[in-house]
């Protein structure tokens, strides 16, 4: 059961006797005001999270409850509000960010787990991650250039369209301002592609790996969102025209 400003400071493992007024607060059972908190002891291992399909609709009685989706997809990255999206297949379900965590969430990123409290707030439930080791982020291979832009599609876009991927090149460009900055992997059709990455500090010669999302931008396939941008080295040679 949720506590809402309770009196006392606590920390994860505290066994602890409350007294107070049980309330419903939009939907989300809790204890409020809370009278009195006293700590019986400390340092208790945490109970183990409850694992959970996404697509389970008979949350009520996990609120409250550390739950546990595992093998998930990020299927929506920013529902507002700093909500977003998982799917293990079976449904969505809601992530929160009631607590802190540094995960930035990316579509299509398969996370090994998502681990959290369930909370019910604004007509939803929704999981909220503690801290990042909540939020098992699977690396992604990374894709060649090559293998982004090249398509038999008519219309051009790549078909890795609103998918995040990471890559990497050399940078061939850096448009004044820096807000476009092209890349190049080796030479021929389909080995450069375009970065849409206004805080980047680049030159002509780095070799980056870059992570982000992949779009068509009135017909030109660039990487935008940019998620990441790492200099691997520099100085190297532009390949030839």
């Amino acid at each position: 059961i949720a506590l809402w400003d309770p009196p006392a400071d606590l920390t994860m493992g505290d066994h602890v006797e409350i007294t107070g007024e049980v309330s419903e607060w939009f939907g989300m059972t809790e204890i409020w005001p809370v009278e009195s908190i006293t700590v019986l002891s400390a340092n208790h291992p945490m109970p183990a999270p409850h694992q959970l399909a996404t697509g389970e609709t008979d949350l009520e009685r996990w609120e409250a409850v550390l739950v546990k989706y595992k093998n998930v997809t990020v299927t929506d990255p920013d529902l507002g509000w700093g909500e977003w999206l998982i799917d293990d297949g079976s449904g969505p379900v809601v992530v929160d960010d009631r607590f802190s965590y540094n995960y930035i969430p990316m579509m299509n990123q398969d996370l090994d787990h998502v681990i959290g409290p369930m909370n019910f707030s604004y007509g939803n439930f929704k999981v909220e991650p503690r801290f990042d080791a909540d939020i098992g982020a699977v690396p992604m291979p990374p894709l060649s250039i090559f293998d982004i832009q090249h398509t038999d599609d008519p219309s051009g876009d790549s078909p890795y369209l609103g998918q995040t991927v990471t890559t990497h090149g050399v940078v061939t460009a850096v448009e004044p301002g820096n807000n476009h900055i092209f890349i190049q992997d080796g030479n021929g059709p389909w080995s450069g592609i375009t970065l849409w990455a206004p805080d980047a500090e680049l030159v002509i010669g780095d070799l980056v790996e870059v992570s982000g999302e992949v779009n068509e931008w009135y017909g030109l396939t660039e990487i935008w969102p940019v998620y990441s941008i790492t200099v691997l080295n520099s100085g190297n040679q532009v390949p030839q025209p």
